[in-house]
């Protein structure tokens, strides 16, 4: 097959857990774990582990984190062309994990000082692109150009919403996959995220309605589990609840299960499958 090229955030991650909220001025004591960052660069490592070569097209600020993210992406062995911003920080996200809720906070970076113009450029150089997979947390308007282009020379489109971002009309009528969460499926039809089955497949029909050339995959991160639609049916499948926040992985296995020829149904049973037994 040609080249599946992920463009998207890449950054550090900080997963801190904490006993409690910390009261004003107090010193608080907590777990902490460095990780891989933004979408771009788990999609483009999931790809990788579902047995792809994907090659990533990011970029990071010209500091220690984006260094650190270099490093992390050439040990990983992964394909990637990394641009570095002089302008904008590279990217940060710190998940919290309390006893009874979790928050996340986000700190964005050199992922919206993207040139539309290099990126074609880079698209160019790779040539063929057979997949394109395209992220909500670059800017909208580089999104669509890049979508506009591997379409253009005969390539897919999958595009992945999150975190819960309206990614435009535009780029849906042109995209042939869209993977939202639940959160991010009621953001794209600017509603409350579904709380059924029922709900969700109302949801997913609107989209359908708007955009009929389009599979769209929820994933699991509702005890509802994964539904993936298309204009030919609808097909549930109830992950474990140890999978529920693991929707790159989903995604990316789903993916790989596709490309070897597997229906719609059949791909996301095995995505979810594979993310069971992590």
């Amino acid at each position: 097959m040609g080249r599946v090229v992920v463009v998207g955030k890449a950054g550090l991650e900080l997963a801190l857990q904490l006993p409690r909220i910390p009261e004003p001025a107090e010193r608080l004591v907590g777990q902490g774990r460095w990780g891989a960052g933004g979408r771009g660069l788990k999609t483009a490592l999931s790809l990788q582990e579902a047995g792809l070569q994907p090659y990533l097209i990011t970029r990071v600020g010209d500091d220690i984190a984006g260094r650190l993210v270099e490093s992390l992406v050439h040990r990983a062995r992964l394909e990637a062309h990394i641009g570095r911003d002089a302008r904008l920080p590279t990217a940060t996200s710190i998940p919290l994990t309390l006893p009874e809720s979790s928050a996340r906070i986000e700190v964005p970076g050199a992922e919206l000082g993207w040139d539309p113009d290099s990126l074609l450029s880079r698209l160019e150089a790779l040539s063929p692109v057979e997949w394109l997979w395209l992220q909500g947390e670059i800017p909208r308007e580089v999104n669509l150009v890049a979508a506009l282009w591997v379409k253009d020379h005969g390539g897919q489109v999958a595009v992945d919403p999150e975190p819960a971002r309206e990614v435009g009309e535009e780029l849906m009528a042109v995209a042939d996959y869209l993977f939202p969460t639940a959160g991010g499926l009621g953001t794209l039809c600017r509603s409350q995220p579904p709380r059924s089955r029922d709900e969700a497949q109302l949801l997913v029909g609107w989209l359908l309605s708007r955009h009929p050339g389009l599979s769209v995959v929820m994933l699991p991160r509702v005890a509802e589990g994964a539904l993936v639609a298309s204009k030919e049916g609808y097909w549930w499948v109830t992950p474990a609840a140890e999978t529920q926040g693991d929707a790159c992985a989903i995604a990316a296995r789903f993916f790989a299960a596709l490309t070897r020829g597997q229906g719609l149904e059949a791909a996301l049973r095995e995505a979810v499958g594979a993310a069971e037994e992590r």
